[in-house]
C-alpha cells in the first residue's frame, strides 16, 4: 500500500511466504518519506521478519534416531543445521537522506542510507543434548549497512 499525504508518502507492505521445505515467513515493511525543503527528504524505515524452521532443520543429531520421526531407525534421510533454516526473527531499522543534484536533463539524486539489522533465534532449545545446553545454539546476528548512492537520467 502506498499512500500520498499532502506532502509525504507512506509505503507499507506485508509479504507471506511458504515453500515445500516447511518454511513459512511473514515480512512487514514500513517506509515514510518525509519531504524537506529544496526537494530533499528523509526516509525512515522499519522491517520485521519472522520465519519458521524447515521440516528437516535440526540443531543436533542423535546416533541411530531417524531425523524425521524421532524414533530408532537404521537410515538417515535429510537433515541440516544451517541456521538460515531455523526458526528466526529479524528487525531492521534504517534512515535514508536524499537530495536532488542538477536540473533538467542533468538531473540526478544523491542519497545516503544507514540501517541496522538484528537477527535472533532459539538460543536454548528444549531438546538440546548434553553440553549443548551450556551453549548459545543461535547467537544473535547484527549487521549495519551504510550506502551512498548517486542516480541520474540518461
Amino acid at each position: 500500500v502506498v499512500y500520498h499525504l499532502p506532502e509525504d508518502v507512506v509505503h507499507a507492505s506485508v509479504c507471506f511466504f511458504s515453500d515445500d521445505w516447511g518454511i513459512s515467513s511473514t515480512t512487514l515493511d514500513l517506509h515514510y518519506r518525509y519531504e524537506l525543503p529544496g526537494g530533499m527528504y528523509l526516509k525512515p524505515n522499519v522491517r520485521l521478519y519472522n520465519q519458521s524452521a524447515a521440516d528437516f532443520y535440526r540443531h543436533s543429531l542423535v546416533d541411530g534416531v531417524d531425523v524425521n520421526t524421532g524414533t530408532k531407525a537404521v537410515g538417515l534421510t535429510h537433515a541440516s543445521s544451517d541456521m538460515r533454516l531455523a526458526d528466526m526473527q529479524s528487525t531492521t531499522i534504517g534512515l535514508k537522506f536524499g537530495m536532488p543534484i542538477g536540473e533538467g536533463d542533468e538531473a540526478g539524486e544523491f542519497s545516503v542510507r544507514v540501517a541496522k539489522m538484528v537477527q535472533t533465534g532459539e538460543s536454548s532449545p528444549a531438546d538440546a543434548i548434553g553440553v549443548q545446553r551450556n551453549y548459545d545454539m543461535y547467537p544473535s546476528l547484527e549487521a549495519t549497512t551504510f550506502q551512498v548512492n548517486y542516480s541520474f537520467l540518461f
